[in-house]
């Protein structure tokens, strides 16, 4: 299948011109990321089409969002720099593309056990880094490997509590706050989670970009190997959760 056409939707409360821009901008760059994402999972396209429904700044840290059951259906909060409005969208593509091959192949239940949940998210950061510097957008000329962890521990503890009905913030500095996720604060047990964690990382995607590259493995395949690899993060919210 070749990529999917993009469908935007604008809230009534985007101004006209913040949406026209961001379309504008799309087309210069967008059929590049919609390959790139394709090139770096190894996964084909599942669907013929995106929505995607641009939305107002709330002042959340989180800027898109996709339901797992509707991978095809993105939420963006529109910003003023367009760079990072197309940075939030490559990591909502790079789950696109990833959950609807869960989706197609009947094994969707993969992606919402914990490790599985933190793995997709690192993953889907790693891979949506690449894509962003590949095409020359959000201004790094390398993959954050430190801020990955940090991404897909947040937002880990946000999926993870919709799944069990527990409300948490939306703001991820309350959220980091009341769980000890700012570094400043955090336990001496997470630091030496991070640490290991980031090195089994960057040795992880140095292979899996090779063998991608080499058609030897996909995001699907390579993210079970992650899940494998990187720490019991289910260990860690247990002692830090409910044994403090």
């Amino acid at each position: 299948m070749d990529i999917p056409t993009i469908r935007f939707f604008r809230s009534r409360s985007v101004p006209k011109e913040d949406s026209q821009k961001f379309r504008e901008y799309w087309t210069s760059v967008g059929n590049d990321l919609l390959k790139s994402v394709e090139k770096y999972t190894g996964l084909r396209w599942k669907r013929d089409r995106i929505s995607i429904h641009m939305k107002p700044e709330s002042g959340a840290d989180i800027l898109g969002w996709i339901e797992p059951s509707k991978p095809y259906d993105i939420m963006l909060h529109l910003t003023p720099d367009n760079r990072v409005n197309m940075s939030t969208i490559a990591h909502e593509i790079v789950h696109t593309n990833i959950w609807s091959n869960y989706m197609d192949d009947l094994r969707w239940k993969e992606i919402t056990l914990f490790e599985d949940v933190f793995a997709d998210e690192l993953l889907t950061e790693i891979i949506a880094q690449k894509v962003c510097i590949r095409i020359g957008i959000g201004g790094r000329r390398r993959i954050h490997y430190s801020w990955a962890i940090q991404y897909g521990f947040i937002t880990t503890f946000l999926r993870v509590g919709r799944i069990i009905g527990l409300e948490l913030p939306e703001n991820l500095r309350s959220l980091e706050r009341r769980w000890g996720v700012d570094r400043r604060t955090q336990p001496r047990g997470l630091k030496s989670f991070r640490g290991v964690t980031r090195d089994k990382l960057v040795s992880w995607s140095r292979d899996y970009f090779r063998e991608v590259r080499e058609g030897k493995t996909n995001a699907m395949e390579a993210r079970r190997k992650l899940v494998e690899n990187i720490p019991s993060l289910s260990d860690y919210l247990g002692r830090e959760l409910f044994f403090r």
